[in-house]
């Protein structure tokens, strides 16, 4: 064999050694203990299914998620439990119009405390929101959540318009709105 055969293979089989070992030493320098494949992971999350989310409402847990991102004010719940829900008379009930922080029916007060929008494939459907009442009952002694749909009916009243921050009832000629939102000087 010629001499520039010999240099040639050795120079092939040194290329190759040098190649190998690269391909060794690199991964052993560039990680930092963590495999690449834990690098590209995302946070999971939770599995979601529709089934869930009809099961959760019927359990009322949706209600009880909501209220608890807000700091409610439980002495309407305290008032009730000492039975000192104070009920208005029938001639004040009568009286009652505008805007409203709570309704009186009865032996019952109507507080608006949250607003759903109901979704399509993920997005808002137009005017297709439910209400959720908190109703306290002096008789029973006792408190719920109830929800409401524009259409629906509270004893006398008629739910005619529901948007994202209020619920406007009407009753003959009444008309009452209770708003999510507030401002300070309503009663």
């Amino acid at each position: 064999m010629s001499k520039f055969i010999k240099q040639q293979k050795l120079l092939l089989i040194m290329s190759v050694l040098i190649l190998l070992a690269l391909l060794v030493i690199d991964p052993v320098i560039n990680m930092d203990g963590e495999s690449e494949s834990s690098l590209n992971q995302l946070p999971s999350l939770p599995n979601y299914s529709p089934e869930q989310d009809k099961k959760e409402v019927a359990d009322n847990k949706v209600i009880s998620n909501i209220l608890a991102m807000f700091e409610i004010n439980n002495d309407n719940e305290d008032a009730v439990k000492n039975n000192n829900v104070n009920i208005m008379s029938d001639d004040q009930q009568q009286q009652q119009q505008g805007l409203l922080k709570q309704l009186y029916i009865g032996q019952k007060r109507y507080v608006l405390s949250a607003i759903i929008s109901d979704r399509a494939n993920g997005q808002p459907v137009d005017k297709s929101y439910q209400a959720i009442l908190n109703v306290f009952d002096a008789e029973q002694n006792s408190t719920k959540s109830i929800y409401v749909s524009q259409g629906d009916a509270i004893a006398e009243y008629s739910i005619i318009e529901l948007n994202k921050n209020s619920i406007h009832l009407q009753q003959e000629q009444r008309k009452i709105e209770l708003r999510l939102f507030q401002p300070t000087e309503i009663k």
